[in-house]
């Protein structure tokens, strides 16, 4: 027999129809501290503003309701606010894979799931129509029938005619990128059975039997500063080390409005001779992703600028951001400073008409106050990861600078220049590699290093794609290699690539012995690297 009950709630008459019981008032968090809630990952903290989810780049990171919900009319209420909003991807989720986001990856606000007929982060809005960064907002879901209604602060901002009328075992908010806080979080309908949803939580690495786990390392790259300690960066904030990587602290801001610039995790860093600090980063604040999948191509607006930073006392104050590119760049991860004080940079433009990327490398010769752009170098191809993408550099002794470009076809590209980074010659299939970046850095004993992903798994023809993360060292300038040695693997093995360990940075603190680390799987190791092989 379906029952029609009303309740009413926070001076609100809500009618619930067709439930399987008595519809109660269910409150999960209540005047900024948790009532009935249930944590995955990361336990959230009780602070002054509320119940606070921290950072963590997870979907795992869930606040979630104590009870589910049965069949029937349902309310879900909540009060929250989220600092560090654009593409943050923070999110409501409804059921174990069903999320109304609040800013994805692209800017906008987006549903994704099977309850939202299996959309994949498609957008439905402006952030900005609904939410304020930082400012507190109504959040309402309600379920009448098989119609979902979700409205901010009273405006409608999703409706979905036959949506999903069953149970809902779990239901809740993640932070992603973003700050969230929630003051309250409540639910008016019939209680059902919570169920915990399996949520995908990468594992650690495993490391070389040499290597030793440095959790506490931030990602990289880092650099040393005129006084010793270690120097690298965050999304916002300068880091300093002065106990050799074992504690970090937050040295100094980078910019002076965090809200407009947010920099991403594929970056660069160098300290040159002079004592100037530059550091290059693509600003997450102002990314825009428009491809068209039907045509494979980019639409207009479309957009990841690329920026400079300076400094010339060692990270205390900061240069204003010193655009190199407003296009879209996929990522910049290498710079060097050559034998006559140029920087250059291996920089990445996307090709609009041709839909793909190219590599076209920036030089500097006034210590990264201008910079001068260089010949685009490309290889091809079209779609969002087609081209020549992520390239990594050196400058051998001779003086030629030996460029290794991340390609899709099982190689890595090269490009030579032999007039400081001013022109560079077509490229050409190189070393053997999966569709990853590299990175190539000098020791302080003379040798070069490569750390990359090979096409196959180690001692196998089994391809993979970042399973395994090698390090192979050169005495002849790169000529020759030595066998490639195996770092950090993939968890789970070659059968799940959730866990993929890529896109490597590396530091040498002390002679013989560097760190490691990945943007892609944690990885964070020291190891001697004559101990590898």
């Amino acid at each position: 027999m379906t029952r029609t009950v009303m309740a009413v709630t926070a001076g609100m008459a809500v009618w619930l129809s067709g439930a399987t019981g008595l519809a109660e008032d269910m409150a999960f968090v209540s005047d900024g501290q948790p009532v009935d809630v249930q944590h995955l990952g990361p336990e959230w903290k009780v602070t002054k503003g509320g119940v606070k989810g921290a950072p963590t780049n997870t979907i795992g990171h869930r606040l979630l309701a104590g009870k589910g919900l049965a069949k029937g009319d349902f309310t879900i209420r909540a009060r929250l606010s989220l600092t560090g909003l654009r593409s943050s991807a923070a999110a409501f989720i409804i059921g174990e894979k069903t999320f109304f986001g609040f800013a994805g990856g692209h800017g906008k606000v987006f549903i994704t799931g099977p309850w939202f007929n299996d959309a994949r982060g498609t957008p439905i809005g402006e952030p900005t129509d609904f939410v304020t960064d930082g400012k507190p907002f109504d959040f309402l879901c309600t379920r009448t029938g098989d119609e979902l209604t979700i409205t901010i602060d009273g405006k409608e901002a999703y409706r979905q005619k036959l949506f999903h009328s069953g149970p809902v075992p779990c239901f809740g908010f993640t932070p992603v990128r973003a700050t969230m806080r929630i003051t309250s979080f409540a639910a008016t309908g019939t209680p059902g059975e919570y169920k915990r949803p399996y949520v995908f939580v990468a594992k650690k690495p495993i490391l070389h039997p040499r290597a030793k786990a440095l959790p506490q390392l931030p990602q990289g790259p880092f650099t040393r500063l005129g006084d010793g300690a270690i120097f690298t960066f965050d999304r916002h904030h300068a880091l300093i080390s002065r106990d050799e990587g074992a504690t970090w602290e937050r040295h100094s801001a980078l910019f002076e409005d965090p809200k407009a610039f947010i920099t991403r995790a594929e970056r660069a860093l160098i300290r040159t001779r002079e004592g100037v600090l530059v550091l290059l980063f693509l600003n997450d604040a102002e990314k825009t992703y428009k491809w068209d999948k039907e045509t494979n191509l980019p639409l207009p607006g479309m957009s990841l600028p690329t920026y400079a930073l300076r400094s010339e006392d060692e990270g205390e104050t900061w240069s204003e951001p010193i655009q190199l590119y407003d296009g879209w760049c996929g990522a910049i991860r290498d710079i060097i400073q050559t034998n006559t004080g140029a920087l250059v940079v291996p920089g990445q433009e996307l090709l609009m008409k041709e839909g793909r990327h190219c590599t076209r490398p920036y030089a500097s010769t006034d210590l990264g106050k201008t910079w001068s752009y260089c010949d685009i170098l490309d290889i091809g191809g079209q779609g969002d990861h087609a081209g020549a993408i992520e390239p990594t550099l050196i400058q051998l002794r001779d003086g030629r600078i030996r460029m290794l470009i991340r390609s899709s076809h099982g190689h890595f590209y090269e490009s030579w220049s032999q007039d400081d980074g001013k022109t560079w010659s077509k490229p050409t299939p190189s070393i053997k590699a999966s569709g990853a970046p590299g990175i190539l850095k000098r020791l302080q004993d003379g040798r070069l290093v490569l750390v990359w992903n090979r096409p196959v798994l180690d001692g196998t023809t089994t391809r993979q794609h970042r399973t395994e993360l090698s390090v192979a060292v050169s005495s002849d300038e790169g000529k020759t290699w030595n066998k490639p040695a195996v770092v950090a693997t993939n968890a789970d093995g070659n059968i799940n690539n959730g866990n993929r360990v890529a896109y490597p940075y590396i530091f040498e603190p002390t002679p013989g012995t560097v760190w490691i680390t990945s943007m892609q799987g944690n990885l964070r190791c020291e190891v001697r690297i004559d101990d590898l092989f």
